[in-house]
């Protein structure tokens, strides 16, 4: 994500004139994204800024990128299947929605000495060392770190739905929203979940809730079966007890059992308090 900030002095400079907004209204745009291990998060940039959310971003890029973004997608995905994986393993591709001209952003890039128009599969675009970019509609930078052409077919040109409603729903109601399908590996969230458990989730919806200034991660994951969701209750729950003694403090045993449960093959996490100090940990190895 550092990368994509690089390529934004580009242009900042040169965002005036008519205020764009996303085309997309009906759908959300990362219901496009989703395939198989691909790691997808969005961030409702709105909320963020209006929470106060995004403490200790002093990079100015990053902060004219969040001012002029409503929403921000990326999707990630690797071959490895070490773990825990790397962020440096995988490559990325993505739309940020909001104020983006095409004629403005577009000439700016054409323009720039570090980037060059090329195309691909009938599909123009501008290419720079660290990242490729076009605006191909009002309100939409559509970005990958090496296969623009991909990226721009698979979101816009050709969309194919992979998150349905209920879900795209969920996440697009949250500050922040992640969503994994039978992955392979993961980057290491903290948890010290084993990799044969990770293997065994055939789906993860996580998502970053807030009432008035109470920020609170929920999660709905979907096990093989009702065996490796017990396991994977068993640890979450262990997980919690350890931090909590950690910290010297007693657990409430009933009140756990009520945040970190399983129906069936459906491992559910309820109202885990978050801080905006660890809302922002989270979001920051995403745009290192």
């Amino acid at each position: 994500m550092k990368k994509i900030l690089l390529f934004c002095l580009v242009f900042l400079l040169f965002l005036t004139g008519c205020v764009h907004h996303s085309p997309y209204d009906k759908e959300y745009f990362f219901q496009a994204m989703g395939e198989d291990s691909e790691i997808i998060i969005t961030m409702d940039a709105d909320r963020l800024k209006d929470g106060g959310y995004l403490i200790g971003y002093d990079d100015p890029l990053l902060k004219e990128l969040i001012k002029r973004s409503e929403r921000v997608n990326i999707a990630f995905h690797t071959d490895t299947e070490n773990y825990p994986s790397q962020f440096s393993d995988y490559s990325y591709y993505g739309g940020l929605e909001g104020n983006y001209g095409p004629l403005v952003v577009n000439n700016a890039l054409r323009f720039n000495k570090d980037f060059e128009e090329v195309e691909s599969d009938g599909i123009s675009f501008y290419r720079s060392d660290l990242v490729e970019a076009k605006v191909p509609r009002g309100g939409l930078l559509v970005f990958s770190s090496d296969d623009y052409p991909s990226a721009y077919q698979k979101t816009v040109k050709n969309r194919e739905i992979y998150i349905d409603p209920t879900i795209a729903s969920r996440l697009g109601d949250s500050v922040i929203g992640l969503y994994l399908k039978d992955p392979k590996t993961i980057i290491d969230l903290g948890f010290d979940l084993p990799q044969p458990v990770i293997q065994k989730m055939r789906e993860a919806i996580v998502y970053i809730l807030e009432d008035g200034s109470d920020l609170s991660l929920n999660a709905d994951i979907t096990m093989e079966n009702e065996s490796s969701a017990r396991t994977m209750t068993t640890l979450l729950r262990n997980w919690v007890l350890f931090n909590f003694r950690k910290m010297g403090k007693r657990p409430d045993i009933q009140e756990l059992s009520k945040k970190y449960y399983y129906e069936g093959d459906s491992v559910k996490v309820r109202n885990h308090t978050l801080t905006k100090e660890t809302l922002s940990k989270l979001t920051r190895p995403v745009t290192k």
